[in-house]
């Protein structure tokens, strides 16, 4: 799912996809797969050969060779008639990369994910960034913490230009918007979300109504309804964990009435904690790779 805070246009989707998960998949002789994917996906070749197709171009696709897919609905996957093809693949869905990504390169990833191009990346066996990915793929059979840390900051790299302007021109201004563009780019959404509004202002040496005028220019919702959906989307992945309590997952994204918790998430979602869990549980399963 993708927050969209611009428009509050938000897409979210009741699959919940196994993020930061090493997983493979084998297509057989002729076999098809188009992975669908509405935030990123990274593929590489274990075995076999087959082509990546588009629209209007298309390749091949031996052993080592990559994709780093975004927003990519479209790209198919397709095995040769000769042989099989297994492939190799981890999903990163940016909303729940909670405290390691700051509060503007969250915002440029959702002005990415509105537009309707895709992105497409492909890494050849041969390239330095396709021999680093197979080596990543080959030590990260355990899914542990290293393994995990490591696949994610090759992804980091791979899209590295694609979420940082060419030029910021706040880097070096001291106007209020400048400030305010920079505070962005250091504070992480939990950090954001902890500090109250008078906090806020106070470092930017502003009042708490410019503040909000600023954040609404550049968000174009108003900061509580933007705090709100950050808070309801943290609950997502606590909700997922299988000894998940409602009052501690209300209590861990900030709300002290859970009651009050589970109105807001019923309004957002259109159904209650318990039953939006249920029903991830039973698309996980369902989706689950063996």
């Amino acid at each position: 799912m993708v927050c969209h805070v611009g428009d509050v246009d938000f897409r979210s989707s009741m699959s919940f996809e196994r993020h930061l998960i090493l997983q493979e998949r084998m297509l057989q002789r002729s076999d098809e797969w188009m992975p669908r994917c509405q935030d990123w996906i990274l593929i590489r070749v274990a075995e076999g050969a087959g082509y990546w197709l588009k629209a209007t171009a298309g390749g091949e696709l031996n052993v080592g060779d990559g994709l780093v897919l975004g927003y990519d609905s479209k790209t198919i996957l397709r095995s040769s008639l000769l042989c099989h093809m297994k492939l190799q693949f981890f999903t990163v869905q940016p909303q729940y990369l909670i405290g390691l990504i700051t509060i503007k390169e969250q915002h440029r990833f959702e002005i990415l994910s509105k537009k309707s191009a895709s992105h497409f990346l492909l890494l050849r066996a041969n390239e330095p960034m396709g021999q680093k990915y197979i080596r990543l793929t080959e030590q990260a059979r355990g899914n542990g913490l290293s393994a995990r840390c490591a696949l994610l900051q090759f992804w980091a790299s791979a899209v590295a230009a694609i979420i940082t302007p060419l030029k910021d021109s706040s880097a070096g201004g001291n106007t209020l918007r400048d400030r305010f563009q920079r505070l962005l780019a250091q504070m992480s959404e939990p950090e954001f979300t902890a500090c109250s509004l008078q906090e806020l202002a106070r470092q930017l040496q502003c009042s708490k109504r410019h503040f909000c005028r600023l954040f609404r220019e550049q968000f174009g919702v108003p900061l509580r309804m933007h705090r709100t959906e950050l808070r309801l989307l943290r609950a997502l992945p606590l909700l997922m964990e299988s000894n998940a309590k409602i009052n501690d997952v209300a209590g861990l994204c900030g709300y002290r009435n859970s009651s009050f918790f589970i109105g807001m998430f019923k309004k957002r979602f259109g159904m209650t904690p318990g039953a939006w869990c249920r029903q991830a549980q039973e698309n996980l399963s369902k989706t689950q790779v063996h």
